[in-house]
């Protein structure tokens, strides 16, 4: 699926066409504290209890804190014993609580167990940050307690927040304890520090708020439409360009990101932002300017479509594996190459508004649906395959038994033998096959001497067992005799209604010392012995076995 839309990616953004920017200011940076209150923080470092170092840290971090940054504030274990839900947000985040976080944390009673997975999880979940960027600062005495694997859960809100950063003190922490703390800020981008008494403890908090805190200055948005709110559930891929004089891109890309609403950290001035998530892209100038934060929306005048498909009319949604395609319809009513792909089981593409087809492929089959979709749209869209299908039993006559040797079976798409064939396969036996509704020649080969070609009716929906006569018996060899000790070859010539002889076949002599198939009618066989040729005619008819004696000249 990347790969298709990596190579896709240029021809999309330039078919899609250039889509203007919003600006807004950017939203004020916003933090939220998760403080470890467990009965952990009752010892003692220098003979002074860990959460009176804590609430002093805390009350000195807050008074040259930034008017511009909301904090918010949520504690564990504070309220009862032994119990994994005891979280609870204290404050949410908001310019104000600052002032009041202080007198919170004095207020503090350690007292239970360190659920700081799920603190997390909930810090993660008040900051919106499947919506928007969050900063969390996570201190913590110790390990998990509460069988969570922090690490996990750090990688998890990872890979569904926008930009979300998880950054942790470790305060008087046990070596053994420390990698399953750290990879929270490991898994999520941000720091881990190491704190042993109230002086480290101050200067890594300190730290790690300010990291927290930074102002990010421009950001990118997806809007699937104008208006909208940002589209951060989708998997978008982002391109930033330097632009020329004329507003163009040039150069090699400055940034790539996955990142649902990624902040630029580039340099004050003009630049070109290309947007694209499955078959959608857009294409928009911005303007970085020194000393402002601007988040720069990108409007993609997107549709959405969910699909399924149908073997055929009546059926209910196909579970084969099947290979989904994303085109553009083009103006000239042809259609863009695959922009997006995938074989997953539940399928959803996004399209700029306007022509679009949704594809399927299985083996040999293939089927399309093409839409007309406006931004914003929500469509679903049942693919019908219209299939039917044939289970060929190849016998030499209609009440013979079903041939068991293999036979080499050629589907094609008309009525005629003509064109690249749909399927070849090689199969013993009966043969089920599948073709779109209609009339298809199906070509078959047993051995080098025998074959033929049928008109066959496919009925959508239907599955049909079907004698396929062959109208063929076989012809057993005996040769007497001396073989030219020069060539073994053997060959056979089918007799026409109008006399001539047609080659059929070129074989070793070798070939024939079992019985060889051939369609109902007369024939000779060509040998050369040590004291000349000799050609035998012989005739084959439907069901038997002829005996054919040739005999070498004397």
């Amino acid at each position: 699926m990347t790969f298709i839309r990596s190579l896709a990616f240029a021809f999309a953004v330039l078919a899609a066409g250039a889509v203007g920017a919003a600006e807004q200011a950017a939203p004020a940076g916003r933090v939220m504290m998760v403080l470890d209150a467990s009965g952990s923080m009752w010892g003692q470092i220098d003979g002074v209890n860990k959460i009176v170092i804590a609430r002093t840290v805390v009350r000195d971090l807050l008074k040259d804190w930034d008017p511009d940054v909301e904090l918010g504030l949520m504690a564990y274990g504070h309220r009862r014993k032994g119990d994994c839900r005891d979280i609870e947000l204290l404050h949410t985040p908001s310019r104000e609580a600052p002032g009041r976080i202080a007198a919170t944390v004095d207020k503090l009673n350690p007292k239970g167990k360190t659920p700081l997975s799920e603190s997390v999880r909930q810090a993660a979940e008040a900051l919106r940050y499947t919506e928007e960027p969050a900063s969390i600062v996570l201190v913590t005495d110790g390990r998990e307690t509460c069988n969570v694997d922090p690490c996990a859960l750090a990688a998890e809100l990872e890979r569904a927040g926008v930009d979300l950063t998880v950054h942790v003190v470790g305060f008087d922490i046990r070596e053994k304890d420390r990698a399953g703390i750290a990879c929270m800020a490991e898994n999520t981008g941000g720091v881990y520090r190491d704190a042993a008494d109230a002086a480290s403890l101050k200067q890594a908090l300190g730290e790690v708020v300010e990291k927290a805190a930074a102002a990010k200055r421009d950001r990118l948005v997806a809007l699937m439409v104008e208006g909208a709110d940002p589209w951060n559930n989708v998997d978008l891929f982002w391109q930033v360009f330097a632009a020329d004089d004329a507003g163009q891109p040039t150069g090699a890309a400055l940034m790539k990101t996955t990142t649902a609403s990624p902040w630029l950290e580039l340099p004050p001035g003009r630049y070109v932002v290309e947007a694209k998530v499955s078959a959608a892209s857009a294409r928009a100038p911005i303007e970085i300017v020194e000393g402002e934060s601007r988040s720069h929306a990108i409007v993609m005048n997107a549709a959405t479509v969910d699909a399924d498909y149908v073997i055929a009319s009546g059926q209910a949604p196909g579970k084969e594996d099947v290979r989904w395609l994303a085109h553009r319809g083009l103006d000239d009513g042809t259609v863009s190459p695959p922009l997006d792909s995938t074989t997953d089981e539940t399928v959803r593409f996004h399209f700029n508004a306007g022509k679009a087809r949704v594809a399927l492929e299985q083996d040999y089959l293939s089927a399309h649906e093409d839409l007309t979709l406006a931004a914003g749209e929500e469509r679903k869209v049942t693919v019908n395959m219209r299939v039917g299908e044939l289970i060929l039993e190849p016998r030499l006559t209609a009440d013979g038994a079903v041939l068991g040797e293999d036979v080499t079976w050629v589907l094609y798409p008309g009525d005629e033998a003509a064109g690249r064939p749909l399927k070849t396969i090689v199969w013993g036996g009966p043969r089920p096959f599948r073709a779109p509704a209609g009339m298809h020649a199906v070509g078959f080969r047993v051995g080098q001497t025998l074959q033929g070609v049928k008109p066959l009716e496919f009925v959508e929906g239907e599955s049909t067992s079907l004698p396929f006569v062959l109208d063929a018996g076989y012809a057993a060899f005996t040769f007497t005799g001396e073989a030219s000790p020069s060539s073994s070859l053997i060959g056979f010539r089918k007799h026409a209604a109008d006399g001539s002889k047609v080659p059929l076949a070129t074989m070793d002599v070798s070939g024939a010392r079992r019985p060889l198939p051939f369609a109902a009618g007369d024939y000779s066989i060509a040998a050369t012995g040590a004291k000349g040729r000799v050609e035998v005619p012989f005739t084959v008819t439907a069901g038997g076995t002829t005996e054919v004696t040739v005999a070498y000249p004397e």
